[in-house]
């Protein structure tokens, strides 16, 4: 169904399409619909998909693009299992079904490697609880990754941190920073206990610490909870210590991917 220019090199193609039909655009169609089956994931922009072409545990199905974005998409093309569809500008927004201003898109998917998921691995852990907004997991994973943290968990009833607008959040870290999917909440947290791991939550209620003065142990599991409920009583009855970002009292709270990053440059900078 392909016209036009066919090119081959090892462990890659490069193909025009001209056809709106052509089943290889299927898991590139109507990004918009929360009914999509496709597995895998869309990421969106040469930024991201740089990232997922360097990252370990996902890869690059499929790369559907414009002749500009392949030009400077191709350098980091020449190592990976990886089919390049090439499309006009209008095809590729009515593929879509929006626009994308660097014109570009990969399908990716995930590696398997076959580790128990609740198994922390590292010194510091981000513990997400029923954050529900993909733009803030997407946000909190930038954290995350600027901040070298091991490794992210997330609670049942989080947003996928493999939705489109979570990676585009993320700027790419949810590709490197690694992340599990806890289906035994909050019991799961007994495990950093028995790893040794002190379970921190962040909290502005009453009793918790201030974070400027608090002593950070060498292993640390953070707790961190959607914006208007916080944490859960479930949750909080399994931590160790409470923390605090002090503020202005007449503030309510901050948003939550700016409290996690203050939080994790401050246990971060001081471990």
């Amino acid at each position: 169904m392909g016209t036009g220019r066919s090119l081959s090199r090892p462990e890659m193609s490069v193909e025009t399409l001209t056809q709106l039909a052509d089943p290889r655009l299927d898991p590139f169609r109507e990004l918009n619909d929360a009914e999509r089956s496709h597995d895998g994931f869309i990421a969106e922009g040469r930024r991201l998909i740089r990232e997922l072409l360097s990252a370990e545990r996902f890869y690059a199905r499929r790369i559907l693009c414009t002749e500009t974005a392949y030009a400077k998409l191709e350098p980091d093309l020449k190592v990976g299992d990886v089919d390049v569809l090439i499309v006009d500008r209008v095809m590729l927004d009515e593929v879509a079904g929006l626009r994308f201003h660097q014109g570009c898109l990969a399908w990716g998917v995930a590696r398997t490697d076959g580790r128990p998921a609740e198994v922390p691995r590292g010194n510091r852990l981000l513990i997400l609880e029923s954050v529900v907004n993909p733009d803030n997991v997407g946000a909190v994973f930038r954290n995350a990754w600027a901040f070298d943290v091991s490794q992210v968990w997330l609670s049942p009833g989080c947003a996928s941190p493999l939705y489109r607008k979570a990676l585009r959040a993320s700027m790419g870290g949810v590709f490197h920073v690694p992340f599990v999917e806890i289906e035994h909440w909050p019991d799961a947290l007994e495990l950093l206990a028995n790893q040794g791991f002190t379970r921190l939550a962040l909290t502005p209620g009453a009793g918790a610490e201030d974070l400027r003065t608090f002593v950070v142990p060498e292993r640390w599991g953070l707790c961190v909870g959607s914006e208007h409920p916080g944490l859960s009583d479930a949750c909080l009855a399994h931590v160790d210590r409470r923390v605090r970002i002090p503020h202005l009292p007449s503030v309510d709270s901050l948003n939550l991917a700016t409290a996690t990053g203050i939080a994790l440059h401050h246990l971060v900078a001081t471990s």
